[in-house]
Parts: structure tokens; sequence; C-alpha cells
């Protein structure tokens, strides 16, 4: 269990141990009723004694006024408890979200907030409380050996059926249960994936085809849930079915006894009400069976996504980076161990201050690289070294501030350019001003009405693909990180917002900070020291850049690596360099050749 669940639950168990207490007070202020009702008819109806009848109900109705207080602080209490733990967990639990789309490269999801909210839910409602009496049965049960032991074992006999049906309950309805939330699940996140795609949806005539997933996901939810229903609502028939037997048995039986002068006639009254006291829990627990399994399912899951967490203790505060050098040696990362690794082997240096090109056909691994090299994901063997270090012994939010990344996909949060820039932290605006500068965005902001107090919205909506680009970049060099990550950086930018772009490039690799560029574009390698071709398979070459020379990368034949061949300007094949500033360098990988412009 992650150490975060562990320590909520620990605190909560005073509070749940408190609750106890109080079901205990409630249950047994709860006899006062019956045994009011036994008294009424063996005292005061026989002696007539008005005085007898006053105390006696004055003393009732103190108990049934201290069980309703009672009865409202343990639902106060329990709603305060499922609040903080919400409270408490909803920030790991969503860092966990966070961290698996990230590292797993899947869609987004809160489901795991929804599971919380669902444990909160069921901690504070009816439902709990009826699981919190039932231990407390054996209070009305023992009573009613009192009276008579025929009496008390036909409770207790009934008891153990009602539990029966219980465990039955459980059993038949578990699986449906779990079927129906992961279909659920699935048929949400359908319908928030249309929902954030909703104009391509409309303008490609998606949606026809979306809704039919969509329903074909909710159709397995419902009938899962229809089925879980069913069970469950079967169980609660039977439950009440029951309970109404045992009225009348406990009637039937507590009339034969007073009719043999066993019991008073107050006595099967009496027998009566503990009777449905001691079964009513029981029959709450049954009919809302499924809520607690629910519960408890959302709770497993939660526990399950915490999980994913890294463990460890506190990391040693390291200092923060200064030169950002980058050293990877032996770095391997496959999706599927089944099949051959993605990456495999590869080794490069990097100094600070320069500015390394990434190349390569598409689904080569660029991407996934990138992602490794900033912490996102984790490699299956070899090491990622930042000035010397393990990235792996920081902290990553210490580590943060010294990265700069630029997915390929900018999407901007909802509040103000600066909160943005500033990474949704209280926006320095000193440092803001450097790195709209730094990425040349400052003159683009001043042109916006609200200047850097302009709402981006949801998702940077309010602004165009290359404006979200452009200050995505000054994000990323918020705080001047040492090590600077741009993937695809120019993909929606015009020609200023390239030119911007490129000087973005030579101020960092003047102040000292490592840059690595993935690109398809030969025009941005200009500002490039090194290139690395991924071509796939594991498969990859690193070559030094002449500043003023053509440089060829040897043809991949998927042996061990090797280093490219030295750049030479003598002996080039003129005919296939001519062409070189508009080569694709996603094309083939076997015989690369391109010209600094």
């Amino acid at each position: 269990m992650h150490p975060d669940l562990a320590d909520a639950l620990r605190a909560c168990r005073r509070g749940f141990c408190i609750a106890v207490v109080f079901s205990l007070a409630t249950n047994l202020l709860s006899l006062a009723m019956p045994l009011y009702m036994l008294q009424l008819y063996g005292r005061v109806v026989a002696s007539g004694n008005g005085s007898t009848l006053a105390v006696l109900t004055i003393a009732v109705g103190i108990a049934l006024v201290a069980r309703a207080a009672l009865e409202m602080l343990r639902r106060l209490l329990m709603v305060r408890l499922g609040i903080w733990f919400e409270r408490r967990m909803g920030a790991p639990v969503l860092a966990a979200s966070l961290s698996r789309a990230a590292r797993k490269r899947r869609t987004p999801s809160v489901q795991a907030l929804r599971d919380l909210t669902k444990v909160r839910e069921f901690a504070s409602g009816s439902s709990l409380f009826a699981l919190l009496d039932i231990p407390w049965t054996l209070i009305f049960v023992a009573v009613l050996f009192l009276l008579h032991p025929l009496l008390g074992s036909l409770t207790l006999a009934g008891g153990g059926a009602m539990i029966g049906l219980a465990c039955l309950n459980e059993a038949a309805s578990r699986g449906p249960q779990i079927a129906a939330a992961d279909a659920s699940s699935l048929s949400l996140d359908r319908a928030a994936a249309a929902m954030r795609n909703a104009e391509v949806v409309e303008a490609m005539g998606m949606r026809r085809h979306l809704l039919a997933l969509w329903d074909e996901s909710s159709a397995r939810y419902l009938a899962m849930q229809e089925t879980a229903s069913g069970r469950g609502g079967l169980f609660s028939a039977l439950a009440k079915l029951l309970r109404y037997g045992l009225q009348v048995g406990i009637l039937a039986l507590g009339a034969y006894l007073a009719i043999n002068g066993e019991i008073s006639s107050g006595a099967m009254i009496t027998a009566m009400l503990l009777m449905r006291q001691a079964i009513g829990p029981m029959d709450s627990a049954i009919g809302s069976w499924r809520s607690f399994q629910s519960a408890r399912h959302a709770l497993g899951r939660v526990r399950e996504r915490l999980g994913e967490l890294p463990r460890g203790g506190v990391l040693t505060e390291l200092p923060p980076p200064a030169s950002g050098r980058l050293e990877v040696r032996d770095l391997s990362f496959g999706y599927d161990r089944r099949e051959s690794p993605l990456i495999k082997g590869l080794a490069f240096d990097l100094e600070g201050g320069a500015c390394l090109g990434l190349v390569g056909p598409t689904a080569a691994g660029k991407s996934t690289l990138v992602r490794i090299l900033v912490g996102v994901m984790r490699a299956d063997t070899g090491v990622v070294r930042l000035d010397g270090v393990d990235m792996r012994q920081w902290d990553s939010e210490a580590l943060g501030p010294h990265i700069g990344f630029l997915p390929q996909e900018v999407e901007l949060f909802g509040g103000t350019i600066a909160c943005n820039i500033a990474r949704m932290a209280e926006p320095d605006t000193a440092e803001v001003l450097h790195a709209a500068n730094l990425a040349d965005v400052h003159e683009m902001i001043t042109r916006l009405p609200q200047g850097y107090d302009s709402e981006v919205g949801d998702g940077g909506v309010r602004l165009s693909g290359g404006q979200r680009q452009r200050i995505g970049l000054a994000r990323a060099v918020y705080g001047l990180p040492k090590l600077v990550v741009l993937d695809e950086p120019d993909a929606n930018l015009d020609r200023e917002g390239k030119r911007a772009l490129g000087d973005a490039i030579e101020r960092l690799k003047r102040a000292g900070s490592s840059v690595i560029l993935v690109t398809h574009r030969p025009s941005l390698l200009r500002h490039a020291d090194r290139v690395l071709l991924l071509a796939g398979g594991g498969r990859f070459q690193v070559a030094d850049i002449p500043r003023d020379g053509v440089y060829r990368l040897r043809p991949l034949d998927g042996r061990a690596p090797a280093r490219a061949e030295g750049p030479t300007r003598r002996k080039v094949d003129h005919e296939r360099a001519r062409p070189l500033q508009g080569v694709d360098l996603a094309g083939d990988p076997e015989a690369l050749v391109a010209r600094r412009r």
C-alpha cells in the first residue's frame, strides 16, 4: 500500500473508532422504546398509576433525544472524515493519474478522482451506518433471550439467514459490479475524448462513428449494471420477505407463549420491536450492499493507482545542476518486452551550451527518447546523468525547474499568459519577462489586448496554434533551465516564429543550457552542434556537425552502434547534395546526407 494512503487510513481509524462507539451508544438507547412498551403493559396498564406513566414517558423522551443527537454527531463525524480523506488523498491520486498518463502515453483520465469521491460518499452515507450497527444487534438478541430463550433463538436463526443472504449477494453481484465499473470508466473516457476533440468530430463527420463506439461501451456498462441491480434486487426482496416472515413468526411465537403464561402480552409486543431492531441493520445492509461493493472496488482502484507511484523515501536534496552536461549510457527501452526494443544500447554525451539535433523516420523513438531524457518515462536499462548525477536521484519537483520541455502538442492551462509562462506558480514578473524575451515572444504578447494578463482559456483555446507553441517555448525556458528539450518546436510556426525559435536556441546555448532539438527540417539543424539519427529497432548513429561543411551518416546495418563517418568535404555526391535544403530527414535513414545552411 502506498505510504500516503496508509497514513490517511491510519489517521481515519481514530474517527472511525469514535463512530463505532457512537453506534454502540445509539443501539443501547434504541432499547428505550421496547423497554418502555414492556413497562407500559406490565406496570402502567396493570396498576393505572399516572405518575409512573409520566416518569417513564419523560425518561424515554430523553433517551430518544439523546439517540437522535448521537446519530447526528455520528453522521457529521463521518461526513467530515470523508471530506478530509478526499482532500488528503486528492493530490496524490491526481499526481498518480498524471504520472501514469505521461509514462504510459495514455489518454489522461480522472476515474481515480471519481473513485475517491465514491469512497467519500459511502463513508458519509447511510449505507455505512447500517454496517456499523450490525455488530450491536447481539444486544437485542441477548434481551430477547432474557424474555424467553425461544424468542432469542428464532431471532438468532433469522439473523443467520440474513447474513447468509448477504454473503450470497456478495458472491452473485461482485463480478457484474466490477465489470460495470470498468465499462463505465471506458464509456466516460470515450465521451470525454470526443468532447476534447469536438471540432475535429464535427468538421470531419465523425460524430456517428464515435457515438456508435460510445453507445457500445455504454450498452455494456448498462447491461452489467442491470445484471448487478437485478441480482441485488432479488436478494433485497428475499431479505424483505424473510424480515416479514420473522415478524409474523415472532408474534405467533409470542402469542403462543403468552397463552401458555410463559410471557406477558407486553413482552410479546416488546419481542417484536426487539426483533425489528436486531434484523433492521442486516436488511439495510443487504439493500445497500451494492454501494458497499462499489466503494470497496473504488478504494481498490485508488490503491492500485497509487501503487504505480515510486515509493522510496525522501530523496537527499542535491545541488542544482550547474553545467548542463548530459550523459547517456547504454539506454534501452521497449514498449513490449516480447518485441525488439525501440531503443537499444544508446550512448552519447552533450556538453553544456551545445545543441543536439535528433532526426529519424516516424516511429523511430524520438519522442520516446526525449520523454526518457526529461524523466517522464523510465528506461528499461541504462542511465541518464545531468552534471554527472543520475537523474533518478533527484526529486522530480526539485529537478523540474531546471528542465524545460516543449512537447509536440502544446496545451496551455486555464489562466493568464503570465501564469502559464511561470508554470502555473505565482508569476515572478522579472523571470516571466526574461523568459518571454529569451523566447522572443514579448512583442507578440504585448500586441494582445491585455498583454501578459490575457486569459488563454481552457487548453489555450483563445490562442492560435502558433501562439500556443511560442508561449509553450517561453514556459520551457522559464527560469533558464540547464536542459531544454524541444520536440518538433516549429510545427505550427510561421516565418517570424521560426526565426524567433532559432534565436531562442542560440540564446540558450550562449547561456550554457544543453538543448535537444527533435526536428524533420534541415533548416533547424544549423543550430545543432551534433546530430543523432534514430532509425528504429535500436539502431542509431551520432555525428558532429562541422561549421562549414557537409556531414554524412554512414548507412545503418543493424549491427552494433557505430560512430558516423567523420565530416568531410571530399567525395560528396553533389547530385544528391544539391536539394538538401529541402530534404526530409524523416525519410530513408540508410543514406542520410545534409548540408548546414
